[in-house]
């Protein structure tokens, strides 16, 4: 890191039920996971193994419908596009599960 940024604390409102869901971090972004599907409607759950990730180390692919970032430093968005959903655990030696 080169430029390192002031911690902030806000409000996270964390709302997931089987990968569909909704991230919002009060004022600053927002994310929202739907399950994929094919044409005709059914609803498939593709899952991702990571054993060495850095992110994650399993996830379950999902559309990341919308997703958004807005502060100081950075503003960035898209829709429609990969998204992942994943329980993760960290520690000092970084994402362990």
């Amino acid at each position: 890191m080169t430029h390192w940024l002031p911690a902030k604390l806000t409000l996270i409102e964390i709302d997931l039920n089987d990968g569909k869901g909704r991230v919002l971090i009060d004022g600053y972004g927002q994310a929202d996971s739907e399950l994929l599907s094919y044409p005709d409607g059914s609803v498939i759950r593709p899952t991702e193994e990571l054993p060495h990730g850095i992110e994650f180390k399993r996830g379950l692919m999902t559309n990341a419908k919308r997703w958004w970032w807005r502060d100081d430093e950075l503003l960035a968005s898209y829709s429609n596009r990969y998204g992942a959903v994943a329980k993760v655990r960290f520690t000092q030696e970084g994402c362990v599960g």
